[in-house]
């Protein structure tokens, strides 16, 4: 039967403490409940089914599928405060049979000891946590209280059917009034056994992934080594076996021209090949080991990798050329269903609009955003953050925004400056960081946290009072995490080339994959504004946001369309401020420098090579061929600095009598030529009149 929402959620919000009750916006709090006492209706409606069912009203079980909600409420909304209260209201009923058990999974250490001792305050016996240091003691009295707290990991290894999945999803209600530990869980002070209610903190990973390469990086063989200790095998048998991982995994990367796998041992090569067939054995000797099973990540790709061996299409075959370093490795990734669990799931996402293709199969439960973002100014600071622009010599790049931070001290005097780990000895040593913000990157809070960076700032309550923020560059992953959620989700059917078109913003050729990637990247920026005062819904100060990145590539029309601000304001914010600041990185004053020596020594090269039947206009790539070229050498660093330089590097060019310009071709629509002045011209005008 439903309840009363008025009179229920007033008791809810009772619970709060006299100074949380003036600061929580009371209509978000509503909001929130509700979405929590739908979910309450969804769970109970389906429990009266199954009596029903079990007491011979209807022939059939008639009990409703599980759901998978998701709830939108913005960041500050007080999600966390209005599930505690919910948490309370459940554990307060007083009829035995009425009460209703949850599986919370929360991603943040810190958080789930803030909602664990709260819940421990409010009633000693109805919570405990699970975690890596205790799970081996605590894990048996899991099924015997009301709310049971867990980890992201652990709930994906559930998912994937690692552990025992009926120990987390079924309460098992005694009475406490027994006088001994022995009474208390006599069957005759058995109550019930119910279903968890399952409440997921923050959006799931979603994936089960794994990389195969022949590199330091993704590293083919860490599983097998970590699994094979438990055999105890010799030196010589352990070098056989990873020697033929290694050779496996290479030889496909090379046999194989195509971006989907092939089963691994299902050619000439390795038939009936012993060594192959040890391994296969000894692979399942690992499986059956109980000391193995305790390593699930590593079993994990042991499971992929066997999948590998005798399956087609099981993984994707990705080109990678990481600064200079080129290779090719394996991606599995598979989705991972929650649905097995068997439990109706309630996701607390402020971001889910920008993941919906990761929400396929949830219902979006949409609560109004109280936000005033009007407020909000973001201002975009253009300067190349990226991960090769922040590791050049002398930290060229870090030094201009350190004077640009210097300089903003003044109008924010408490302004707080968040970069990446790498990058923070770099800002600290030159003072970019407040005095008083230096222990935020140094001292961890208990031994499940880790001090504050640009990607790790959940649950950082620090940010709280922060009225201006800057971003040294964007919360920007690697490559393969984006690659690996959308194999999840697409297979066979997405690209995994990086964009290479310098006139495109997209970071990947795929669309699939780039909006993947800019979903991702959004929801973590989202996340970084929200923490800062700006989750103080009722308050109208302004808030300052300064973030160090340039997606124009120099292109004057891309710089006035940035699509990451662009869009963020499109699809979220709506009506928060925006407006750029042009920052000069000192490493290019020497740029004229550099443009002096690549026209002397590509004059140099036309003067020895090109003739009567070779002349000009021709492609830079044409220019002393070859990779190593410095034909091409010249073009992948125009890549870089052409736009807007243009008129700085025609004049050097045309101090020996040449000109660089676009033209499209099969290649691309502006690919860069060289010409002399009278050549280019002629051709100029000869294409004009055409």
């Amino acid at each position: 039967m439903a309840v009363n929402r008025d009179k229920e959620i007033g008791k809810m919000f009772n619970y709060l403490g006299k100074g949380h009750k003036t600061n929580i916006h009371t209509d978000a709090f509503r909001d929130i409940a509700n979405v929590f006492f739908d979910f309450y209706d969804e769970y109970d409606k389906q429990f009266t089914q199954f009596l029903e069912f079990k007491n011979g009203e209807h022939e059939q079980q008639k009990s409703d599928p599980n759901v998978s909600w998701v709830c939108n409420a913005s960041m500050g909304h007080g999600k966390t405060t209005v599930l505690i209260s919910f948490l309370k209201w459940l554990v307060s009923e007083t009829k035995h049979k009425k009460k209703i058990p949850v599986l919370m999974v929360i991603r943040e250490n810190n958080m789930a000891d803030d909602i664990f001792n709260e819940m421990k305050a409010f009633n000693e016996n109805c919570i405990v946590v699970v975690d890596k240091d205790n799970k081996e003691n605590i894990e048996i009295y899991v099924p015997y209280h009301q709310i049971v707290i867990i980890t992201h990991a652990r709930m994906d290894n559930l998912a994937l059917g690692y552990g025992n999945q009926n120990q987390y999803s079924t309460w098992h209600q005694y009475n406490q009034w027994a006088f001994s530990s022995r009474e208390k869980l006599d069957p005759k002070n058995l109550i019930n056994k119910r279903k968890r209610m399952l409440i997921v903190d923050e959006k799931p990973s979603g994936k089960n992934c794994s990389f195969f390469d022949i590199a330091s990086k993704n590293n083919g063989l860490d599983w097998f080594d970590n699994l094979s200790k438990t055999l105890k095998l010799s030196n010589i048998l352990v070098q056989d076996y990873r020697s033929q991982i290694s050779n496996l995994i290479s030889d496909h990367l090379y046999i194989n021209e195509t971006s989907h796998t092939k089963a691994l041992i299902y050619n000439d090569r390795y038939k009936d090949n012993i060594r192959v067939e040890n391994l296969k054995s000894i692979l399942k000797k690992i499986l059956k080991s109980d000391e193995s099973k305790r390593n699930i990540e590593s079993i994990k790709q042991l499971k992929h990798f066997e999948k590998l061996l005798y399956e087609d299409n099981v993984g994707r075959i990705d080109n990678y050329d990481d600064r200079g370093v080129v290779g090719r490795k394996i991606i599995v990734s598979e989705r991972i269903d929650y649905m097995k669990l068997k439990m109706n799931m309630l996701v607390l996402d402020g971001t889910a609009v920008l993941n919906k293709r990761q929400y396929i199969g949830f219902n979006l439960k949409e609560v109004k955003n109280y936000n005033d973002y009007s407020r909000l100014t973001i201002i975009q600071d253009l300067i190349n953050t990226s991960k090769y622009s922040r590791s050049k010599e002398k930290s060229t790049t870090q030094k201009t925004i350190h004077e640009r931070i210097t300089k903003l001290h003044q109008a924010h005097t408490e302004m707080f400056v968040l970069p990446m780990k790498y990058d923070i000895p770099i800002y600290k040593g030159m003072g970019s960081i407040h005095k008083i913000h230096l222990d935020s990157f140094e001292i961890k809070v208990n031994e499940n946290t880790k001090p504050i960076n640009l990607l790790n700032t959940t649950g950082k309550n620090i940010l709280r009072d922060i009225l201006a923020l800057y971003l040294t560059s964007v919360p920007k992953m690697n490559a393969d995490y984006y690659k690996a959620i959308a194999i999840s989700l697409y297979g066979d059917d997405v690209e995994l080339d990086i964009n290479e078109d310098e006139n495109s913003t997209c970071w990947f050729k795929d669309m699939k994959l780039e909006m993947i990637y800019r979903g991702e990247l959004y929801a973590e920026i989202l996340q970084i504004i929200h923490r800062t005062a700006l989750r103080k819904i009722k308050d109208k100060t302004p808030i300052h946001i300064y973030i160090a990145f340039d997606d124009s590539k120099g292109d004057s029309y891309l710089r006035d369309f940035q699509p990451l601000v662009y869009e963020l304001n499109d699809w979220y914010f709506k009506n928060c401020k925006y407006t750029w600041h042009q920052l000069h990185d000192d490493s290019l004053y020497g740029l004229e420098d550099k443009v002096k020596a690549f026209a002397d020594d590509i004059s140099k090269w036309i003067s020895k090579n090109i003739t009567y039947f070779n002349k000009l206009p021709l492609p830079l790539s044409k220019i002393d061929e070859g990779k190593d070229g410095i034909g091409e050498k010249f073009r992948n660093w125009l890549k870089r600095n052409w736009r807007g330089n243009e008129e700085l590097i025609n004049k050097n060019f045309a101090d020996l009598g040449f000109e660089i310009y676009e033209k499209k071709d099969k290649n691309s629509d502006r690919t860069k030529y060289i010409a002399t002045f009278k050549n280019h011209r002629i051709h100029s005008k000869w294409e004009d009149i055409g």
